[in-house]
């Protein structure tokens, strides 16, 4: 269940799926992008009773960048919040729609946290907090400076911390639950004779990713890739599925 703006919403369908983007070695960064999608209708959405169309949806996104190079089962444990590097990441970005789908409306967070609690297999725990007030942002800020203040490797030998009670307050956006890992999108050079083998190794290299259950170029209905298959900005995209099912 989630809480937004003095409301509860739940999950629509199955759990939220965590994905990775993996660059091409002429494009490449040393960090991994990986974003994560949420649906949500409200709390007293009842299948039988109401129609999908006549209710709002709620849409949640976040993303942010991984240190490269690391075994993807290495984020249990991690916690991604705003730096002072620019797009060190995390964002939420939350949008929503009324039921007659002609009402829309968007917020970019101004603060964020978002931690992998634990996994379990191909799942994560995650917890998202999420602020879009002003004067949550100036606390943030704040809680980032004390943080300067305090001597290196100090913090280390401290328990997990807690966000204190000014902060859990005024969250406009909360969530636990449930995060299945489900697919690596991989763009590859345009020219490269076999895209799914590179695909292979980028998540290999990258991710230190060696199971899968599915490997296509985006788009691809045959076996034959053709120079306009999956096509996608700087290269050719190919989509690696674990094998979660």
């Amino acid at each position: 269940m989630l809480r937004f703006k003095g409301r509860e919403w739940k999950e629509y369908c199955c759990d939220p799926e965590l994905k990775f983007m993996l660059w091409h070695p002429a494009l490449d960064d040393e960090r991994v992008l990986w974003s994560i999608g949420w649906s949500f209708v409200p709390a007293d959405y009842d299948r039988e009773k109401h129609d999908y169309k006549s209710v709002e949806h709620l849409y949640v996104d976040a993303f942010g960048y991984a240190p490269a190079h690391r075994d993807w089962r290495e984020l249990e444990g991690m916690v991604f919040e705003p730096g002072e590097e620019w797009g060190a990441g995390p964002e939420v970005i939350a949008s929503w729609r009324g039921p007659t789908d002609k009402k829309s409306s968007r917020l970019d967070t101004l603060a964020c946290m978002l931690r992998f609690r634990r996994r379990e297999g191909w799942k994560f725990e995650v917890e998202v907090s999420a602020w879009f007030a002003r004067e949550a942002s100036f606390l943030w800020q704040i809680r980032q400076m004390c943080k300067q203040l305090v001597p290196a490797g100090m913090d280390e030998a401290e328990e997990e911390e807690e966000l204190p009670d000014e902060w859990t307050n005024s969250r406009d956006i909360y969530w636990v639950g449930d995060v299945t890992f489900s697919q690596v999108n991989c763009l590859v050079p345009v020219n490269a004779p076999k895209p799914t083998e590179l695909a292979q190794r980028l998540s290999k290299h990258r991710l230190r990713l060696t199971d899968f259950r599915k490997i296509y170029v985006n788009g691809q209905h045959t076996e034959a890739v053709t120079p306009e298959t999956g096509l996608c900005g700087d290269g050719r995209l190919v989509i690696a599925v674990t094998p979660h099912f």
